[in-house]
């Protein structure tokens, strides 16, 4: 049954979406998320997920505050997703395994700074971590903390946990927001307009369209990342690993992602048999078994 009465309007069914109308929702407060298309099946689906950036120490203060954060959260999260829903987000640590020795120095910098546990590597005891590797340049970086979860079971986790407790519209496509007296009041959809006290955006890619209205629309833009998956057996490689700003993430069950590009191309969703052919080689080079 739809919820008659609503406190907060949220935009946006991805995961932060979904998890800010979790902790809504389990404060009391009456929601309703509205979704362009399908819940948590644009980025949120696709991504990797692995819980921190790929070179932490690349970026700033509030970034990897709020990794730090996360890692610790997400190992009790998971397992409450799972208990409440049935449905295993799969947090896993692995660890990352960084192949790219000339990043030590700001590397080992960052690790006293942030009290993180990164190790350096000779070549020689890169195979006791993965010993299917076909090639390890030389050295690298160990970071036995990090871990990872798998997106698609995270979605469907999470809306399996708000499917009775708030109102859920898909398909429904907000067109602007509605200001009365300089104060959100609600948004006008393809469906009709909505009226609420609040409204949270957490839309994205879609947000700067959305906010552009306001006159200080954020600089926010899609950028198109193409991955591939191998179907392998679990065990062939054990450690989230990168490499020259593309990276490997093992499953349980033993698909292998591989990627990423990184293209500026608008909400582009096409494929292309140039990023097959490039992280093809890209995992090939590192797993012969590939």
């Amino acid at each position: 049954p739809r919820i008659q009465m609503i406190d907060c309007i949220l935009i946006g069914g991805g995961i932060i979406g979904l998890f800010t109308a979790r902790e809504l929702s389990d404060a009391g407060v009456r929601v309703a998320l509205l979704e362009r298309k399908r819940t948590g099946r644009e980025a949120s689906w696709a991504g990797g997920g692995i819980l921190s950036p790929l070179y932490p120490w690349r970026y700033g203060q509030a970034v990897n505050a709020l990794v730090a954060w996360s890692q610790s959260v997400y190992p009790g999260l998971s397992e409450q997703l799972r208990e409440e829903t049935g449905i295993d987000p799969e947090f896993t640590r692995n660890g990352l395994l960084v192949l790219d020795p000339q990043e030590t120095e700001k590397a080992q910098s960052w690790g006293r700074k942030w009290n993180s546990q990164i190790q350096s590597l000779l070549e020689e005891d890169i195979p006791a971590l993965e010993p299917g590797l076909g090639s390890s340049a030389g050295g690298g970086l160990w970071m036995p903390a990090i871990g990872q979860v798998r997106n698609p079971r995270l979605v469907e986790s999470l809306r399996q946990y708000l499917q009775e407790r708030i109102d859920v519209r898909e398909e429904m496509e907000v067109e602007h927001l509605l200001i009365e007296s300089g104060r959100v009041r609600g948004v006008d959809t393809n469906q009709g307009k909505l009226f609420a006290e609040r409204v949270i955006v957490c839309a994205g890619a879609w947000t700067r369209n959305l906010l552009g209205s306001l006159g200080n629309s954020p600089l926010i833009e899609p950028v198109r990342g193409q991955m591939i998956l191998y179907e392998a057996v679990p065990g062939l490689v054990n450690r989230i690993l990168l490499h020259r700003d593309h990276y490997l993430i093992p499953r349980r069950d033993g698909r292998i992602l591989v990627g990423s590009t990184l293209e500026h191309r608008g909400f582009e969703k096409e494929t292309t048999q140039e990023a097959r052919s490039q992280l093809e080689a890209f995992a090939v080079n590192l797993f012969p078994a590939l």
